[in-house]
């Protein structure tokens, strides 16, 4: 039996916020419930969603789809990891320090600020 290709499909989806592209990217699998293996994402341009999409088909038809005992190693790998013990003030730090953000906007930012120092004191209170 030949080894089944990954195929990747974009759906157009209209809504208040305005248009998002779902991907969905498929591969044959009768070891799994669906009979097949997905990945899913949503972006904002079609261009960003194509990207995903032909990335993601490489990398399954190079690397071939993880086994289930793969999958579930890695959801507990990421269970297990320091995200589970980071504090709220320390990802609004993060936040606010992160140069990237394009999204920082003076009243998200005091809002922040706000929280952020209204723990500190629950935390030194506790």
């Amino acid at each position: 039996m030949t080894k089944a290709k990954a195929r990747g499909y974009i759906d157009i989806r209209e809504d208040k916020k305005g248009t998002s592209y779902r991907v969905k990217v498929r591969v044959r699998d009768s070891t799994r419930p669906t009979g097949y293996y997905e990945k899913n994402a949503s972006f904002e341009t079609i261009k960003k969603a194509e990207i995903w999409r032909d990335k993601k088909v490489k990398e399954l038809d190079r690397y071939g789809i993880p086994t289930l005992d793969e999958e579930i190693e890695k959801q507990e790998k990421i269970a297990n990891s320091r995200l589970k013990e980071i504090k709220l003030g320390e990802l609004i730090s993060i936040y606010i320090d992160d140069p990237e953000n394009d999204r920082k906007t003076l009243e998200i930012v005091s809002i922040m600020v706000y929280l952020k120092l209204h723990l500190i004191k629950l935390q030194i209170n506790e």
